[in-house]
C-alpha cells in the first residue's frame, strides 16, 4: 500500500478516492476546519492523499467508470482489478451512472432578495451558455442555490465565491463574474472598439470571449451612471481601477490576493464603503490589468433595494452613501506601522481626495511610479499585472486585509494556487 494510504481502512481510502468524483457530481462538501480536535478535521495520515487528489485532473473524464479507473490507476493500482470487476458487474446489471458535471470556465454569481424566473442576468441575456455555470444567493426569501438571510452585500458575494469553489470541476473556473440581479449588458457595435475583426454579437458572450482573449485580472463594461474613465472611448479597452461593481469579472488570479472582498463592520453603514477598499487594493496590486471593455455597456436597471435608508424601503445589502473618514481609518490601519515613509499612504490620500471631489476616474486612470516602491528588478517587470508579494512589506500583517487572505488560504478551497508566493511565515501570522 502506498505511504499516502498507510493506516487507512479499506472503507476510508475508498471514501477519500471518491472525493474528486463527488466533486464532479456536485456532491462534494469541503471541510474548512483547522481545529485538530474537530470531527471535520482530516487525520494526519489522510493529508498526503488529499493533497495528491486535489492535483488530480478529472476534466478529461467522460463517465463515472473512466474517472474511477483513472483515480485508482493513479493512486491505488493494487486495487484496480477489483474496481474493474465491480464495474463489469454493474454493466451486466444495466446500471446507469449519474451524469458528470462538465468543466466550465465561467461562474456567474448573482445575489438578490429571492430567485425568480428572471433573476439571473446571464440566463436572461441568452447566447451560448455551454461554458457557463450560474449560482444565485437569496438574502430574503429561501430560494436559489444558497440562502443567506440578512447578509450584507459583501458577505453575499463572498459566500457565492465559496459556493462556486466547492462546486467547480477541475481544473476550475477561469473567471468569476459577479452581478447584481438587475444588471443588463448591451453591445456597442462600433468596429473601432473591437479587439479583433470578428466578435460575438451577444454582449455576454462578447464579455466572456474578451476575458479569454486578453486575460485581464478584472473586466467590466462601460457604465453611464458615473465616469469610470475620462473622455469617450476610442479603443477596445481602457485601463482603470475604479469601476461600478454591479457587474465585474475577476480572473482566478484574484484568489492569490484580492478575493474575497474585505468585510468589516463598516459594511452595515453602507454597501458602498467596501468599494473604497476595493479601489485601493486593485490600484495597489493590479493597476495595469483592470480593463473597461468599451464594446459593452453595463446597465443597472433596478432600484428595489437601493433606497438610502431602511425606512425608505432600502436594505442593508444595498444601503448607499460613503463614510469616507471611517473607511480611510480602516485602510490606514492595514498599513505597516513600522515603516515611517510608506509610499502606499500617498495612494490612500489620492483615493479619498478624488472620491470626495467625484473625480474617481482620475484615480482609476492614474499610473503608478514603480520606483517609489523599492522593488527588485523582477518585481518591477510584472508590477501592476500580477500579484506581487513584495508589496506586502508595506501592509500590517495583523490587519483585516491580510488576515482575510490567510483564512482563505487555510480553508482547503484554494487547492491549486501557488500559495508559496505569499511570503509570510506561519509564526508571524499567529502573532496577531
Amino acid at each position: 500500500m502506498p505511504s499516502a494510504l498507510a493506516g487507512l481502512s479499506p472503507s476510508n481510502f475508498r471514501g477519500l478516492l471518491a472525493q474528486p468524483l463527488l466533486w464532479r457530481l456536485g456532491l462534494h462538501t469541503a471541510s474548512t476546519s483547522t481545529n485538530s480536535s474537530s470531527p471535520l478535521a482530516p487525520l494526519p495520515h489522510h493529508l498526503p492523499l488529499l493533497t495528491a487528489l486535489r492535483t488530480t485532473n478529472l476534466s478529461s473524464c467522460t463517465s463515472n467508470p473512466s474517472c474511477l479507473l483513472h483515480l485508482y490507476s493513479s493512486h491505488l493500482p493494487s486495487a484496480l482489478t477489483m474496481v474493474e470487476a465491480w464495474l463489469e458487474d454493474l454493466a451486466a446489471l444495466n446500471y446507469t451512472f449519474p451524469i458528470l458535471r462538465p468543466h466550465r470556465r465561467f461562474a456567474h454569481l448573482t445575489q438578490g432578495a429571492a430567485l425568480t424566473t428572471t433573476s439571473l442576468p446571464r440566463l436572461r441575456g441568452g447566447g451560448d451558455l455551454a461554458d457557463v455555470d450560474t449560482f444565485y444567493l437569496s438574502f430574503k426569501d429561501p430560494s436559489g442555490h444558497l440562502h443567506f438571510p440578512n447578509s450584507s452585500w459583501q458577505q453575499g458575494r463572498n459566500a457565492l465565491l465559496r459556493l462556486a469553489l466547492t462546486r467547480e470541476v477541475s481544473p476550475g473556473y477561469e473567471y468569476f463574474i459577479f452581478t447584481d440581479e438587475d444588471v443588463t449588458l448591451l453591445a456597442v457595435n462600433d468596429t473601432k472598439l473591437f479587439w479583433k475583426p470578428e466578435v460575438p454579437t451577444n454582449p455576454w458572450n462578447r464579455l466572456e470571449e474578451f476575458l479569454l482573449d486578453l486575460r485581464p485580472y478584472g473586466g467590466f463594461g462601460r457604465y453611464d451612471g458615473w465616469r469610470q474613465v475620462s473622455g469617450v472611448p476610442e479603443q477596445p479597452y481602457t485601463v482603470t481601477s475604479t469601476h461600478d461593481q454591479c457587474m465585474v469579472a475577476y480572473s482566478r488570479r484574484a484568489l492569490q490576493f484580492g478575493l474575497p472582498l474585505t468585510e468589516s463592520p463598516l459594511d452595515w453603514l453602507s454597501s458602498w464603503n467596501q468599494a473604497l477598499v476595493l479601489y485601493f487594493k486593485e490600484k495597489v496590486f493590479y493597476s495595469r490589468s483592470l480593463f473597461q471593455i468599451n464594446s459593452i455597456i453595463t446597465e443597472n436597471g433596478g432600484s428595489a433595494y437601493h433606497a438610502k435608508d431602511l425606512s425608505s424601503g432600502g436594505s442593508y445589502q444595498y444601503k448607499q452613501g460613503f463614510n469616507f473618514k471611517e473607511v480611510q481609518a480602516l485602510i490606514e490601519s492595514n498599513m505597516n506601522p513600522a515603516i515611517q515613509e510608506n509610499p502606499v499612504l500617498e495612494l490612500i490620500n489620492q483615493l479619498f481626495e478624488n472620491m470626495r471631489s467625484q473625480s474617481e476616474f482620475r484615480y482609476g486612470e492614474m499610473s503608478l511610479d514603480v520606483k517609489k516602491f523599492n522593488f527588485s528588478e523582477r518585481a518591477q517587470m510584472t508590477f501592476g499585472k500580477t500579484f506581487e508579494p513584495e508589496m506586502l512589506k508595506y501592509f500590517n500583517i495583523c490587519g483585516s486585509m491580510l488576515q482575510t487572505q490567510f483564512k482563505w488560504y487555510r480553508s482547503e478551497l484554494l487547492r491549486d494556487l501557488p500559495n508559496k508566493k505569499f511570503h509570510v511565515s506561519e509564526d508571524n501570522r499567529n502573532k496577531c
